[in-house]
């Protein structure tokens, strides 16, 4: 190979590792950093009956709209007390009615206190959803649905 191709493919290769974290949904390119959950919504809580998700989360226009996510569709607490998540074609989880209190914080950690076991105990724990959703122009979507 010569110099000049050497030259050629590493310069190509450099442009395509600064565009690294550009993602595609619905034909538009996005930053991921600037529309995952944790970096673009905020004011998030839980609706302990329903198991929702409610925040307010950017818009591509710069502005902040209300959204919402079912957790229970994609959350369940498990028979020793944790949380697995599951297929939204599945059974509801309804992970929020099986702990005593669910919060979210600004880091995207959901803190689950005394869920109950199926041995009658109670647990407590912290399962990070920054990972699994993902603002879409003002909707929150589960990664998996993509």
């Amino acid at each position: 190979m010569s110099t000049f191709s050497q030259i050629l493919t590493v310069l190509l290769l450099l442009f395509l590792l600064q565009f690294s974290s550009t993602i595609r949904i619905r034909g538009d390119s996005r930053n991921l950093d600037d529309y995952g959950y944790e970096n673009s919504c905020r004011d998030s809580y839980i609706i302990m009956s329903n198991g929702y998700l409610m925040s307010s989360c950017k818009k591509h226009n710069g502005k902040h709209i209300d959204a919402s996510i079912n957790l229970n569709t994609y959350l369940e607490i498990t028979s020793n007390g944790r949380m697995n998540t599951h297929s939204p074609y599945e059974a509801y989880g309804n992970f929020a009615t099986q702990c005593e209190n669910v919060t979210v914080d600004d880091h995207a950690n959901l803190h689950l206190t005394n869920c109950k076991a199926s041995n009658g105990s109670l647990v407590s724990s912290t399962y990070y959803i920054g990972s699994k959703i993902y603002n879409d122009d003002g909707v929150l979507k589960w990664e998996n649905i993509r």
